[in-house]
């Protein structure tokens, strides 16, 4: 599925719209699954700037959620517009920008969390994925992969160490 205003889908890309989207989207997957009663529990997975989508899911703490999996994604939007886009000064800031980043949305999980991200992702760097991972709250059951050598859009070559865990999760948890 492509985000409002990328690929194949109409509209306008703005940030906000990949977190007003991303619950009722969820929501009508869900009903969709039932429906055709294909599961009545699901995964989510976000990977870069879909991390934000997951986030947002995965602070609501639907019922149906069984584990949220972010794949090369990051924990704050400032250090990512900071870095990529150079975009600094007084009236940007990280408080400004807090609401929305991932690292406020995650502290409100409750679901297992799965983390998965390259050692050499030049895009989204790996320390992005360990504050993910290090934001998340107490007691809920966690667990960080960095796969070694894999960058940020190389990440599938790396079959079995990024197959491996998140089929493991996925046993564990469904």
């Amino acid at each position: 599925m492509d985000f409002r205003g990328y690929g194949f889908s109409s509209g306008e890309p703005y940030y906000t719209s990949l977190i007003t989207d991303a619950l009722p989207i969820y929501n009508e997957f869900y009903k969709w699954m039932i429906k055709n009663s294909i599961s009545d529990s699901l995964f989510i997975l976000g990977r870069s700037l879909g991390s934000i989508c997951t986030s947002e899911i995965g602070s609501h703490n639907p019922e149906s959620l069984r584990g949220i999996i972010f794949e090369s994604g990051f924990a704050s939007i400032y250090d990512m517009m900071s870095r990529l886009f150079r975009v600094t000064g007084s009236e940007i800031t990280p408080e400004l920008l807090s609401e929305y980043s991932n690292d406020t949305r995650i502290r409100k999980f409750q679901k297992p969390v799965l983390v998965i991200h390259g050692t050499n992702d030049f895009i989204i760097p790996s320390i992005q994925g360990q504050l993910i991972y290090e934001s998340l709250p107490e007691g809920v059951e966690k667990k960080l992969v960095l796969i070694e050598g894999a960058g940020h859009n190389n990440i599938f070559s790396f079959e079995d160490e990024y197959l491996t865990p998140l089929k493991e999760f996925i046993n564990k948890f469904k």
